[in-house]
């Protein structure tokens, strides 16, 4: 979860201890979980930079309403991958 009160563009992450240096991850949006990473790479030790605005959400499938608002800039939830 990412919470970003001051409404930034992006806003860095550290994933220091979380995720060993060198290994390979991806990140993607919970929102859309099945849509594109909004970052991939090797983990360098250095916060990760994580897009707070102009995130996409996953149509609802069946006879939804209406579609579900995306809870941004304010607040996100990731998903890190690892393992690749």
């Amino acid at each position: 979860m990412v919470y970003n009160w001051e409404k930034k563009d992006k806003v860095g992450v550290d994933l220091k201890g979380i995720i060993r240096s060198g290994s390979k991850f991806k990140i993607v949006n919970a929102q859309n979980y099945f849509g594109d990473a909004i970052f991939a790479g090797v983990y360098d030790g250095k916060p990760v930079p994580l897009p707070m605005k102009g995130l996409s959400v996953a149509r609802p499938i069946g006879d939804a309403p209406c579609e579900p608002p995306s809870t941004e800039p304010v607040f996100n939830v990731f998903v890190l991958i690892t393992d690749l």
